[in-house]
């Protein structure tokens, strides 16, 4: 399974934002200068986040996005979801799908293999993301720690 740089970069996005509260929001230049994110990158997928109700806004020249939901609730499952569309094991020859996908004796393995891939997914949380940062203080994140407050 490969991801793409906009579930990548979202994780990335996600991740910063639970450090800022409604009454302490990031801007998209801050969001873009913390994560490496072009701002124009950033700021489209902070808008996708936002209408998918992950995020959410406040204008002003105090204003910036702000998580929505508790880390708790935000899966990584959910996020290759939305940014992805899911995901699908298929046999493919040169990028192009079996054409005997649909009656191929290893269909029902693929499923199975699918299910188990989403269970994981679905059991790792925006907060399990914090918590490996917290134990990985010998390698700290960019993303983290006190020389990246402003």
């Amino acid at each position: 399974m490969r991801l793409s740089a906009q579930t990548r970069y979202a994780a990335r996005i996600l991740l910063f934002l639970t450090h800022h509260s409604a009454s302490s929001p990031a801007s998209a230049q801050k969001i873009s200068r913390k994560t490496g994110i072009s701002q124009q990158f950033a700021e489209k997928l902070l808008r996708k986040l936002r209408i998918l109700g992950i995020t959410d806004s406040v204008r002003g020249a105090n204003g910036g996005y702000y998580l929505r939901l508790s880390p708790s609730n935000i899966t990584f499952g959910c996020l290759v979801d939305l940014m992805e569309g899911g995901f699908t094991l298929k046999c493919k020859k040169d990028n192009e799908v079996c054409a005997s996908s649909e009656d191929c004796p290893l269909k029902k393995s693929f499923e199975k293999m699918e299910a188990d891939v989403y269970s994981v997914l679905n059991n790792i949380t925006l907060e399990d993301f914090l918590d490996s940062q917290k134990g990985a203080e010998a390698h700290p994140s960019p993303l983290l720690g006190p020389e990246n407050e402003d």
